[in-house]
């Protein structure tokens, strides 16, 4: 899987995408703290920019990261709530 800098740069209007976007400090947050559900919607709020420059190829790529990492937070989220004692 590409990094998000490979991927903001896959074909070069990729850049202009990441930096015009106002979800760029918001993601860029996200990942400080490591907020996976933030991550993921910051992913795919760029896919829907990209897709809109019709940056098919870019897209793609993002709702394939946050898919993934959407599938590795529900399973986080659901062993933690599996864990849990209930008194």
């Amino acid at each position: 899987m590409q990094t998000t800098s490979n991927a903001a740069s896959g074909n070069g209007n990729g850049r202009d995408l990441w930096r015009s976007s106002s979800t760029t400090e918001s993601l860029q947050l996200k990942v400080s703290v490591m907020d996976k559900m933030g991550i993921t919607y910051a992913f795919g709020s760029f896919a829907q920019l990209a897709a809109a420059q019709k940056q098919f190829r870019l897209a793609a790529i993002l709702w394939g990261a946050a898919e993934q990492l959407g599938e590795e937070s529900f399973r986080a989220a659901w062993a933690e709530g599996k864990a849990m004692k209930m008194h």
